[in-house]
């Protein structure tokens, strides 16, 4: 499955001009950060999934105004909430679901980063902030591997999709 996910200066300049001045979120360590760096700034997100995206691509022009970058990613997807989980590069990334505007355009603030091994403290941030209840903790820490097959396979609110995401900003 090929996804693309889109965003660009002018949704950036109407989140800042419709933000409030202080934005807080739960960093890693749970400490509340009051001015997010600008990579973990609340940004507007348009999401497209399907097998090929070409015709779309050829018909908007992304290929000609924008290089895209890809890479293969372990979505998490859940049923019990709107939150996102993720595995790219060997490292676990949560972020939350903020609104979405009448077009369908989403507002997604981060609020989880960390590489694997992940340990247990690191699994109930990452659970939290995915709003969701810690499963069963049985080791001290969890290996990508052991942490797909011990956490998510054995959760039915999780279902593990490979995805090849091409994001275009």
């Amino acid at each position: 499955m090929n996804f693309v996910s889109i965003s660009t200066n002018y949704w950036r300049r109407a989140i800042a001009a419709l933000s409030p001045p202080l934005i807080r979120h739960q960093r890693l360590k749970g400490t509340p950060m009051d001015r997010p760096k600008a990579k973990d700034a609340p940004r507007w997100e348009w999401r497209i999934f399907g097998s090929s995206l070409a015709d779309l691509e050829a018909r908007i022009g992304l290929t000609a105004e924008i290089a895209p970058v890809q890479s293969d990613e372990i979505y998490l997807l859940n049923s019990a909430t709107p939150h996102s989980a993720k595995i790219r590069r060997a490292v676990l990334e949560v972020k939350r679901l903020e609104t979405v505007d009448l077009n369908g355009l989403e507002l997604w603030s981060p609020a989880f980063k960390a590489a694997f091994p992940l340990s247990a403290p690191m699994l109930q941030s990452a659970f939290s902030a995915l709003d969701l209840p810690l499963p069963a903790i049985q080791r001290g820490a969890y290996a990508l591997d052991e942490f797909l097959v011990e956490i998510i396979g054995r959760n039915a609110a999780f279902r593990a999709v490979l995805v090849n995401n091409t994001k275009s900003r």
